[in-house]
């Protein structure tokens, strides 16, 4: 994608991430909204501007994609088609870890002190943290009301306690 324009490189960008944008309810918040002044054109921009800095990442059977305190743990993943990914439970001393939850298509997942574990070969969209600092400074509004839509959705998955805030996850 580098030799073509940046006009281009978006289009190619927000069709191969279209299904992602269009099912998942993070990114159905930044679409064009007439309650907006502007009516939703600077959300839409946020949101363009977050997709062109999605990449893929491909797991293996059994790869951890985050574990708990690892350096991963401050990026977010989203879970593009149906797979198999295991949020793993809580450690302790009684026995090995199990899995907890499985992530179902289009979550989003990161940012937390749980291991998560892909249950099958997967391919996951990822948004790196220096990715999400960036936004942030671009977009201060859009990127605060996206971050702290993604947090609710992990609490629901692993509880409170288990989230990071934004401001610790980037300092990771």
């Amino acid at each position: 994608l580098g030799k073509l324009s940046p006009a281009v490189r978006v289009q190619i960008k927000m069709i191969q991430f279209r299904k992602l944008i269009h099912n998942n309810i993070i990114f159905q918040n930044f679409g064009p909204d007439h309650q907006y002044e502007d009516d939703g054109r600077a959300r839409m921009r946020f949101r363009k501007a977050t997709v062109c800095r999605l990449s893929i990442t491909v797991f293996l059977k059994h790869d951890y994609i985050t574990q708990v305190g690892g350096d991963t743990c401050n990026n977010l993943f989203f879970v593009p088609e149906t797979a198999h990914v295991e949020i793993m439970g809580k450690a302790d001393d009684a026995g090995p870890v199990s899995a907890s939850h499985f992530l179902e298509e289009y979550e989003v997942f990161g940012m937390f002190k749980r291991g998560v574990r892909a249950g099958c070969d997967v391919q996951l969209v990822q948004l790196l943290a220096t990715d999400i600092k960036e936004l942030i400074r671009l977009y201060p509004d859009e990127a605060v009301e996206f971050m702290q839509t993604v947090e609710l959705a992990m609490q629901k998955l692993v509880g409170a306690e288990s989230v990071l805030r934004v401001t610790s996850a980037i300092a990771l």
